[in-house]
């Protein structure tokens, strides 16, 4: 299992971004990839309990980071373990996927839904969201 670390430095002061790349740097086998405007560290699902005490215990961190990992369906099944915005629902670490088949509405397919992700649905091949816009259009041309 993967943990992703998303660290946005313009949402924390300047001077405590040394420190929380400091701490992210000092684990074990970190993947750092930086980005436009954020950078994302990639590590082992081990050190989550560290992520947690971090999280608790520095503000900054917790101001300016989001923590996601894969599931048991690789990133098709993710779980949101920490987000900056306190209004975002999170999952639990363990928590098992919830799948759920609905009706395509481009085809009328069946198409899985993950909790936050859809799968392709199995005749059409598009996404669900994909789907919800082509339905859409046709709506409206009609």
């Amino acid at each position: 299992m993967i943990l992703v670390v998303n660290f946005q430095p313009r949402r924390t002061f300047p001077r405590k971004v040394g420190s929380i790349l400091a701490f992210l740097k000092r684990i074990d086998g970190a993947v750092c990839d930086e980005q436009r405007g954020f950078i994302t560290f990639e590590v082992k699902g081990k050190y989550w309990t560290s992520l947690k005490k971090e999280i608790a215990t520095n503000p900054f961190f917790a101001e300016s980071t989001i923590i996601t990992r894969t599931g048991s369906l690789g990133w098709n099944d993710y779980r949101l373990l920490h987000h900056f915005d306190k209004t975002q629902p999170l999952d639990k670490f363990d928590k098992k996927c919830e799948l759920k088949l609905v009706p395509c509405p481009n085809c009328g397919g069946k198409a899985q839904i993950l909790k936050r992700n859809i799968a392709r649905c199995s005749r059409c091949r598009k996404s669900y969201r994909e789907a919800q816009s082509a339905a859409r259009l046709k709506s409206h041309k009609n």
